[in-house]
């Protein structure tokens, strides 16, 4: 994000430091206090003069709430001014600064949202306009809060209660993932095991290596494959795998000593070697996450392990 340089007051610097995932959210009760309406205008002209850089008629045009929430302002919004973007602009830089323009004018921020041009069909034509001819890392590269902002996208969005993500996969159904962008957070368990079981359904493959996930747009998933590639797929399968693989192993040895089959010939119906068989019942050697991976694959029960 682009800043200008200068020496920032105490609460320009809280701000940045949201804005930049250094804290989650404002300190509890930071919108309260004789001072809110202070730090309110602070921050509000930092995002509208430094981050955006928009002049008196960018504000009369394109403020909107959108802009609040695409930059961490929509609590200030709701608890300062009670979700008006006309009266924030008004308080923070006074009546002043928009000399020549009639106060009813500023506050027809409020009601420029539902006299705008705003149909979903129009944004979506515009979406294709826009990203003909690129292919599908150039868009991700592109499609940004800024272009969003600056494109008036954000009309549509308020309006339909759409996030970005839902207004591209209308104009490109099933193409892109929240996960294709910046900002997903691989860190959590869940988001990971989401975007990798897609990948694998999407492939018909059971797993991917480290080299093959790295050529995806997954590949932030390298850092957590590095330390063992078995560890990682145990996680993202859980419990589901091995549950399946022990009830597959029982039928197996239902089939051997209920109805006194050869071992050969059960295991070989089964798509397992005898000898691994002999392993995993005989001497209780406990396969591994690849190994019942493949295992479930072979069987056409790999999906349904999954639940998927």
């Amino acid at each position: 994000m682009k800043y200008n340089k200068r020496n920032f007051t105490e609460t320009e610097r809280i701000y940045l430091d949201v804005l930049e995932g250094k804290i989650t959210d404002f300190p509890i009760d930071f919108w309260k206090g004789e001072d809110a309406d202070l730090k309110a205008g602070e921050c509000t002209r930092y995002l509208i003069t430094d981050i955006l850089e928009w002049d008196k008629e960018d504000i009369l045009n394109r403020v909107g709430r959108y802009i609040f929430k695409a930059y961490r302002l929509s609590g200030m919004l709701k608890e300062i001014y009670n979700n008006s973007p006309g009266k924030a602009i008004l308080m923070a830089y006074g009546a002043n600064y928009f000399q020549h323009i009639h106060i009813p004018e500023i506050q027809k921020i409020d009601t420029r949202y539902y006299i705008k041009e705003r149909s979903l069909d129009t944004a979506i034509s515009r979406l294709h306009n826009l990203f003909q001819g690129l292919n599908d890392q150039q868009i991700i590269d592109l499609y940004t809060v800024k272009f969003i902002i600056d494109m008036d996208f954000h009309y549509v969005l308020g309006k339909f209660k759409l996030t970005k993500l839902q207004l591209l996969d209308i104009a490109f159904p099933n193409r892109f993932h929240e996960w294709d962008f910046p900002g997903y957070d691989w860190s959590k368990l869940e988001n990971r095991r989401r975007a990798v079981l897609h990948l694998l359904r999407k492939r018909h493959v059971p797993y991917l290596s480290t080299s093959e996930i790295l050529c995806t747009r997954l590949y932030p998933l390298v850092d957590y494959m590095k330390k063992s590639v078995l560890n990682f797929y145990s996680e993202i399968y859980d419990r589901d795998i091995a549950k399946t693989f022990s009830m597959y192993i029982m039928q197996i040895q239902a089939e051997i000593n209920q109805n006194n089959r050869p071992v050969d010939i059960v295991c070989s119906e089964f798509h397992i070697d005898s000898k691994q068989y002999h392993d995993f019942v005989c001497e209780g050697k406990r396969p591994n996450t690849i190994q019942m991976i493949k295992f479930l694959y072979r069987n056409g029960a790999f999906y349904h392990a999954l639940e998927l």
